[in-house]
């Protein structure tokens, strides 16, 4: 269980103890809809974040193999 999913936990035993439309209860869901909107854009952050660091493999290993190659072709001429 992540930490956000916690939080959401505690938040809703604590919600669940006054009544419905109380200020409280409003406080507190108010709360419960800020932490799934910060663990929605945390997924979707990491998810770019991965498929960033994922091209960056792709383009250091096209890159390598380029370098590889020039190095290669340079020694067959010399």
């Amino acid at each position: 269980m992540t930490r956000y999913e916690k939080t959401i936990n505690s938040l809703m035993k604590i919600r669940d103890k006054f009544s419905i439309g109380s200020v409280e209860w409003d406080e507190i869901d108010n709360g419960l809809q800020l932490v799934t909107a910060i663990m929605a854009e945390n997924k979707a952050l990491q998810k770019a974040y991965n498929e960033k660091k994922e091209m960056l493999e792709i383009h250091e290993w096209a890159f390598e193999g380029l370098r590889q190659a020039y190095e290669n072709r340079e020694e067959k001429e010399l």
